[in-house]
């Protein structure tokens, strides 16, 4: 699928679930205003010698109250934990349970429109408890079976897709399937599980065989309509509905016959140029929100349930590739525009491909930028805001992949082919030109500059403003430069690896890149991060994350849960771990905040990144 990563199985031998996301210990948290689950419950000693296959009867005692705006039924429960006593360890039994739960909270009633449309606030409040009543039983029996938790999930939801895939349950379960997806998803948010959305609102795979993203059967799969639960194709088609309109005002203000894809990575300033490119609408708004994006295309599941960009990447990215597989054939449509990441030559390929299929120009639009400038940009993202949050793993594998993918990426426009593509209505004949625009920031990631314009078997037309060394400097920034002998652009450096460069550099504190950063820039990542503080109320009692975690204030500690926090520090090796666990201790001591400023930027980033909703006690919650 074009713009979205279908790379294989990574060295360690675990299939990469998504592009998104390739950290060492997958932690999902949600990103809106949900609290998270404690960890530390207090539940009664089970046991051992009890059979925990075995089923029970329990109730539990609740009322249940109407929300005003829906009508919906509300669970307000007596019982802190709403434990069963017997949660079984068995799938096909721990089903049977969550259907009963299911039915006694949700009824009949549950609408699953509402719920996506954002407004279902009180259908929400149900799936919140009644995650958290899967939560609860699961960590009942994961204190006995220490092995049995990260897998609990997603066994369940096998489970449950198998159900479904016999006729003898489909009926039982149609009814509560959306629900019990939702319930399962929303606690693998609050618990790291790593279940993403596309697995829970997905069929059954063919052959009742478990897909991953480097099976050949997998894309072709996912991007049928029919792979995916009725509830799921309706939330495509609402994306449908908005996106296309938004599309439509842009063609027709542009209403030139071409196929544009923007590619650059996170914060390389794609959106700021879009929006000078297309100009506003008349209500002064950016005609360039009309491009087809999976940004856009995720908000959709977002708004429903407070899930993180990771969690929805590929079911977002498979939404918008559709949508605008779609557009590319519709005829007289404009210009259609696709924000995507293209990393690799082949992406370029099967779009130059579709588009002479369907009698349109294809071209890219390049936007290229310094990565520590880049990252620092997405740090300096609002928690609250719309804007991902990616993660230090993500960012660092695609800018390997742009870095190492551009040359190639170049010379493919360059070497395609012009073609005439006779009208089927007009007979008319027209020759179509492919074209490749490349804009590059300067050393400290701002002053971007047109560089170069690529057409089909043309030769380079270069910015005539800018002079030859600085053509060559800015595209050496990049890990590239143009060979005049053989008309091709190449790479300076086959052999970097580009990832570790960065990881190396990204230790370094916050306040040591925004150094490097223009004088203006500079100014606005200061004024961002300098109120974003680690604060503690305790001294440490020794120089380890857990005690780091259990002295931070409580506005951080309700907005991060504890295995959140953990795990930002994988992202930094041994040395620097030791070292920030030094200054924590010490600024615990003195009683004084650590500001993101003096954070090694990868732990930052993850932090960051981790973080539920804005802590009261920074002062941009107030802003």
């Amino acid at each position: 699928m074009d713009g979205i990563d279908q790379s294989p199985a990574s060295p360690s031998g675990k299939n990469r679930k998504s592009s998104e996301t390739d950290s060492p210990k997958r932690v999902k948290t949600p990103m809106g205003p949900l609290s998270p689950v404690k960890t530390g419950k207090l539940l009664p000693t089970p046991d051992s010698s009890r059979d925990y296959k075995k089923l029970s009867d329990h109730e539990i005692q609740s009322t249940i109250t109407e929300n005003s705006d829906s009508g919906i039924g509300t669970l307000a429960s007596n019982s802190t934990s709403a434990l069963d006593d017997t949660f079984p360890l068995d799938p096909e039994e721990q089903l049977e349970h969550l259907l009963a739960e299911t039915r006694k909270i949700l009824g009949d009633s549950f609408d699953s429109r509402l719920f996506l449309s954002g407004r279902g606030q009180a259908q929400l409040e149900q799936i919140e408890r009644m995650a958290d009543w899967l939560l609860d039983n699961i960590n009942s029996i994961a204190a006995i079976y220490s092995d049995a938790e990260p897998e609990i999930l997603s066994k369940l939801l096998s489970a449950l897709k198998a159900a479904e895939n016999n006729p003898a349950h489909r009926k039982e379960l149609s009814p509560h399937s959306f629900a019990m997806r939702s319930i399962i998803l929303l606690a693998s948010e609050k618990s790291g599980a790593g279940i993403e959305s596309w697995e829970a609102y997905t069929q059954q795979s063919p052959g009742e065989k478990a897909l991953t993203l480097s099976d050949p059967e997998f894309w072709p799969w996912i991007e049928k309509h029919t792979s995916w639960i009725p509830e799921a194709q309706a939330a495509f088609l609402k994306y449908v509905e908005t996106a296309f309109v938004a599309a439509r005002k842009l063609s027709s203000r542009h209403q030139e016959d071409q196929i544009v894809a923007y590619k650059g990575g996170f914060g390389a300033g794609k959106t700021s140029h879009g929006k000078e490119a297309f100009g506003q609408d008349e209500d002064a708004k950016p005609l360039f929100s009309g491009s087809v994006a999976p940004d856009s295309a995720k908000h959709i599941m977002r708004k429903a349930m407070p899930l993180s960009h990771g969690t929805v990447h590929l079911q977002g990215s498979n939404m918008a590739f559709n949508l605008f597989d779609g557009l590319i054939d519709r005829q007289g449509m404009g210009t259609i525009v696709y924000d995507t990441s293209l990393s690799r030559a082949s992406d370029i390929e099967n779009m130059i491909k579709k588009a002479v299929k369907a009698g349109k120009p294809f071209k890219v639009v390049d936007i290229a930028r310094d990565d520590k400038a880049r990252m620092l940009a997405v740090l300096g993202r609002k928690v609250d805001g719309e804007d991902p949050r990616i993660p230090a793993s993500f960012l660092l594998a695609g800018a390997k992949r742009d870095r190492a993918g551009r040359a190639e990426c170049l010379n493919t426009v360059l070497k395609s082919q012009k073609s005439q593509h006779i009208d089927k209505k007009t007979k008319e004949t027209k020759e179509l030109i492919h074209s490749y625009e490349l804009y590059c920031g300067d050393s400290t990631g701002s002053d971007r500059q047109w560089l170069v314009t690529l057409k089909s078997s043309e030769s380079p037309q270069w910015n005539p403003d800018l002079s030859k060394e600085e053509i060559e400097h800015r595209l050496a920034s990049q890990g590239i430069r143009f060979n005049a002998d053989s008309g091709l652009f190449e790479l300076l450096n086959p052999s970097e690896d580009w990832s570790a460069v960065l990881h190396k550099e990204l230790h370094k504190p916050t306040r040591e890149l925004i150094g490097n950063l223009s004088e203006g820039e500079a100014a606005v990542r200061q004024k961002q991060l300098m109120g974003r503080t680690i604060q503690f109320v305790r001294p440490l009692a020794s120089k380890s994350a857990e005690d780091a975690y259990y002295s931070l204030a409580l506005p951080l500690t309700l907005t991060l849960p504890k295995e959140a926090f953990l795990d930002a520090f994988s992202v930094l090796d041994a040395e620097a771990t030791q070292q920030l666990l030094n200054d924590m201790y010490e600024a615990s001591k003195e009683e004084q905040p650590i500001s993101y400023m003096d954070l090694p930027t990868l732990f930052a980033l993850e932090f960051n990144r981790y973080l539920t909703a804005t802590p009261s006690i920074w002062p941009e919650k107030n802003e």
